[in-house]
Protein backbone atom coordinates (compact mmCIF):
# COMPACT_ATOMS: atom_id res chain seq x y z
CA UNK A 1 0.00 0.00 0.00
CA UNK A 2 1.53 3.38 -0.69
CA UNK A 3 1.75 5.79 1.90
CA UNK A 4 0.95 10.06 1.15
CA UNK A 5 2.85 12.21 3.04
CA UNK A 6 1.57 16.07 3.16
CA UNK A 7 4.51 17.46 5.25
CA UNK A 8 4.90 20.87 6.10
CA UNK A 9 8.01 22.24 5.68
CA UNK A 10 8.91 25.66 6.16
CA UNK A 11 6.64 29.13 6.91
CA UNK A 12 7.38 32.76 6.60
CA UNK A 13 9.93 32.71 3.47
CA UNK A 14 10.18 35.23 1.29
CA UNK A 15 8.90 34.11 -2.33
CA UNK A 16 11.40 33.65 -4.55
CA UNK A 17 9.60 34.76 -7.76
CA UNK A 18 6.38 36.61 -8.66
CA UNK A 19 5.23 39.59 -6.89
CA UNK A 20 8.22 41.29 -4.47
CA UNK A 21 4.99 41.73 -1.85
CA UNK A 22 4.29 38.10 -0.95
CA UNK A 23 5.63 36.33 1.44
CA UNK A 24 5.48 32.38 2.03
CA UNK A 25 3.11 31.26 4.59
CA UNK A 26 3.23 28.11 4.62
CA UNK A 27 5.06 25.35 2.49
CA UNK A 28 4.26 21.47 1.97
CA UNK A 29 6.00 19.05 0.40
CA UNK A 30 4.30 16.44 -1.42
CA UNK A 31 4.75 12.59 -2.19
CA UNK A 32 6.80 11.56 -4.80
CA UNK A 33 5.84 10.58 -8.20
CA UNK A 34 3.18 13.56 -8.47
CA UNK A 35 3.61 16.14 -10.92
CA UNK A 36 5.19 18.45 -8.25
CA UNK A 37 7.21 17.52 -5.17
CA UNK A 38 6.34 21.11 -3.37
CA UNK A 39 4.10 23.86 -3.05
CA UNK A 40 3.89 26.67 -1.06
CA UNK A 41 0.76 29.28 0.04
CA UNK A 42 1.64 32.79 -0.71
CA UNK A 43 -0.51 36.02 0.34
CA UNK A 44 0.56 39.53 0.09
CA UNK A 45 -1.95 42.01 2.71
CA UNK A 46 -3.33 44.97 1.24
CA UNK A 47 -4.62 47.94 3.31
CA UNK A 48 -8.29 46.93 3.18
CA UNK A 49 -9.57 42.96 2.65
CA UNK A 50 -10.09 43.78 -1.34
CA UNK A 51 -6.25 44.23 -1.30
CA UNK A 52 -5.22 41.31 0.21
CA UNK A 53 -3.72 38.83 -2.34
CA UNK A 54 -2.90 35.14 -2.31
CA UNK A 55 -1.24 32.35 -4.51
CA UNK A 56 -0.04 28.57 -4.68
CA UNK A 57 2.91 27.81 -6.05
CA UNK A 58 3.52 24.31 -7.72
CA UNK A 59 7.16 23.63 -8.11
CA UNK A 60 9.08 20.47 -9.33
CA UNK A 61 13.08 20.58 -9.49
CA UNK A 62 15.47 18.31 -10.94
CA UNK A 63 19.22 18.78 -11.45
CA UNK A 64 18.12 21.13 -14.64
CA UNK A 65 15.24 23.07 -14.79
CA UNK A 66 12.25 23.23 -12.51
CA UNK A 67 8.95 23.30 -13.64
CA UNK A 68 6.63 26.12 -12.08
CA UNK A 69 2.99 26.90 -11.94
CA UNK A 70 1.62 30.02 -9.65
CA UNK A 71 -2.41 29.87 -9.49
CA UNK A 72 -3.57 33.12 -8.50
CA UNK A 73 -6.56 32.80 -5.81
CA UNK A 74 -9.39 35.14 -5.30
CA UNK A 75 -10.93 35.82 -3.06
CA UNK A 76 -8.03 35.66 -0.72
CA UNK A 77 -8.27 36.70 2.96
CA UNK A 78 -8.20 33.19 4.12
CA UNK A 79 -6.24 30.51 2.67
CA UNK A 80 -6.80 26.83 3.96
CA UNK A 81 -5.38 23.61 2.43
CA UNK A 82 -7.73 21.08 3.23
CA UNK A 83 -5.84 18.24 1.73
CA UNK A 84 -5.85 15.28 -0.55
CA UNK A 85 -8.57 13.66 -2.50
CA UNK A 86 -8.89 11.26 -5.35
CA UNK A 87 -11.01 12.09 -8.12
CA UNK A 88 -10.93 8.63 -9.52
CA UNK A 89 -11.57 7.10 -5.95
CA UNK A 90 -15.28 6.41 -3.85
CA UNK A 91 -17.90 8.23 -4.01
CA UNK A 92 -19.71 10.21 -1.14
CA UNK A 93 -19.69 13.44 0.32
CA UNK A 94 -16.97 15.59 -0.95
CA UNK A 95 -15.14 16.69 2.19
CA UNK A 96 -15.94 13.25 3.80
CA UNK A 97 -12.90 12.07 0.63
CA UNK A 98 -10.03 14.18 2.02
CA UNK A 99 -7.73 12.33 3.22
CA UNK A 100 -5.62 15.13 5.55
CA UNK A 101 -6.66 18.14 7.44
CA UNK A 102 -5.20 20.25 9.86
CA UNK A 103 -1.66 20.92 10.62
CA UNK A 104 0.68 17.90 8.95
CA UNK A 105 2.88 16.09 9.72
CA UNK A 106 0.58 13.51 9.16
CA UNK A 107 0.78 9.75 7.32
CA UNK A 108 -2.32 8.52 5.42
CA UNK A 109 -2.45 4.99 4.16
CA UNK A 110 -4.43 5.53 0.75
CA UNK A 111 -3.84 3.85 -2.94
CA UNK A 112 -5.25 7.11 -4.93
CA UNK A 113 -5.57 7.16 -8.74
CA UNK A 114 -6.51 10.35 -9.61
CA UNK A 115 -4.73 12.50 -6.45
CA UNK A 116 -5.43 16.05 -6.44
CA UNK A 117 -5.14 18.92 -3.73
CA UNK A 118 -8.34 21.04 -2.27
CA UNK A 119 -8.03 24.34 -0.76
CA UNK A 120 -10.98 26.44 0.52
CA UNK A 121 -10.09 30.39 0.15
CA UNK A 122 -12.24 33.43 0.40
CA UNK A 123 -13.43 36.65 2.59
CA UNK A 124 -15.88 37.72 4.93
CA UNK A 125 -18.64 37.54 2.02
CA UNK A 126 -17.59 34.37 0.12
CA UNK A 127 -15.48 31.21 0.15
CA UNK A 128 -14.71 28.92 -2.27
CA UNK A 129 -13.17 25.62 -3.42
CA UNK A 130 -10.86 25.23 -5.82
CA UNK A 131 -8.98 21.49 -6.69
CA UNK A 132 -6.11 21.38 -8.15
CA UNK A 133 -4.71 17.70 -10.26
CA UNK A 134 -1.52 16.79 -9.22
CA UNK A 135 -1.45 13.94 -11.97
CA UNK A 136 1.58 14.31 -14.40
CA UNK A 137 1.59 15.51 -17.84
CA UNK A 138 -1.70 18.23 -17.15
CA UNK A 139 -0.82 21.45 -18.84
CA UNK A 140 -3.10 23.19 -16.03
CA UNK A 141 -3.76 21.91 -12.28
CA UNK A 142 -7.15 23.82 -11.57
CA UNK A 143 -9.74 21.49 -12.44
CA UNK A 144 -12.93 22.65 -10.38
CA UNK A 145 -13.28 25.74 -8.55
CA UNK A 146 -16.71 26.92 -7.08
CA UNK A 147 -18.48 29.02 -4.47
CA UNK A 148 -19.57 27.44 -1.90
CA UNK A 149 -20.69 30.19 0.18
CA UNK A 150 -21.98 33.82 -0.59
CA UNK A 151 -23.58 36.36 1.47
CA UNK A 152 -26.26 38.25 -0.32
CA UNK A 153 -28.24 41.19 -0.25
CA UNK A 154 -30.97 41.45 2.99
CA UNK A 155 -29.01 39.37 4.75
CA UNK A 156 -29.68 36.26 2.18
CA UNK A 157 -27.18 33.74 1.49
CA UNK A 158 -26.03 31.22 -0.90
CA UNK A 159 -24.74 27.61 0.46
CA UNK A 160 -23.36 24.68 -2.07
CA UNK A 161 -22.60 21.27 -0.93
CA UNK A 162 -20.75 18.95 -3.05
CA UNK A 163 -20.29 15.45 -3.18
CA UNK A 164 -19.03 12.72 -5.52
CA UNK A 165 -21.09 10.16 -8.19
CA UNK A 166 -19.91 7.71 -10.31
CA UNK A 167 -21.67 7.83 -13.82
CA UNK A 168 -21.19 5.01 -15.95
CA UNK A 169 -17.76 3.77 -16.78
CA UNK A 170 -15.60 6.62 -16.73
CA UNK A 171 -12.90 6.13 -14.63
CA UNK A 172 -13.11 9.77 -13.55
CA UNK A 173 -15.60 10.70 -10.74
CA UNK A 174 -18.66 13.00 -10.97
CA UNK A 175 -19.01 16.19 -8.60
CA UNK A 176 -22.35 17.02 -7.63
CA UNK A 177 -23.32 20.59 -6.58
CA UNK A 178 -26.41 20.98 -4.60
CA UNK A 179 -26.99 25.15 -4.06
CA UNK A 180 -29.49 26.21 -1.61
CA UNK A 181 -30.46 29.94 -1.16
CA UNK A 182 -31.77 31.04 2.19
CA UNK A 183 -33.76 34.07 2.96
CA UNK A 184 -32.95 37.05 5.18
CA UNK A 185 -36.38 36.52 6.67
CA UNK A 186 -37.11 32.37 7.31
CA UNK A 187 -40.60 33.79 8.72
CA UNK A 188 -41.49 35.48 5.15
CA UNK A 189 -41.66 32.57 2.70
CA UNK A 190 -40.44 28.80 2.56
CA UNK A 191 -36.85 28.42 0.90
CA UNK A 192 -36.45 27.97 -2.53
CA UNK A 193 -35.80 24.21 -3.97
CA UNK A 194 -32.18 23.37 -3.90
CA UNK A 195 -30.60 23.74 -7.40
CA UNK A 196 -28.15 20.83 -8.40
CA UNK A 197 -25.55 20.57 -11.22
CA UNK A 198 -23.77 17.71 -12.43
CA UNK A 199 -20.09 18.30 -13.30
CA UNK A 200 -18.49 15.63 -15.05
CA UNK A 201 -14.27 15.86 -16.02
CA UNK A 202 -13.81 16.61 -20.18
CA UNK A 203 -10.26 17.20 -21.32
CA UNK A 204 -8.53 19.18 -18.41
CA UNK A 205 -11.64 20.54 -16.12
CA UNK A 206 -14.82 19.61 -14.61
CA UNK A 207 -17.19 21.30 -16.88
CA UNK A 208 -21.26 21.14 -16.42
CA UNK A 209 -23.05 18.65 -17.88
CA UNK A 210 -26.54 18.44 -16.53
CA UNK A 211 -28.26 21.67 -15.27
CA UNK A 212 -31.59 21.38 -13.69
CA UNK A 213 -33.84 23.99 -14.83
CA UNK A 214 -33.73 26.63 -12.12
CA UNK A 215 -38.00 26.87 -11.38
CA UNK A 216 -37.33 27.69 -7.60
CA UNK A 217 -40.42 28.32 -5.52
CA UNK A 218 -40.34 30.68 -2.26
CA UNK A 219 -38.03 33.24 -0.98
Amino acid sequence: MRTWILALVVSGAAIAHGDPDEKIVEAYQLPEGLAYRDFRVARSIGTTPDEHRGALILERCNSERCNVKRISLYPSETVYVLGLVDLAGATGPFLDRIVWEGHPPLTTPARMIHPALVVRHGSEQSDVITVLSLERGRVEPTVFSIVVRARLGGGAGQMTSLRFERTGSTKMLSIISTEELRSGDRRACLPPTPVETRWHFEGERYVASALVPDDRRGC
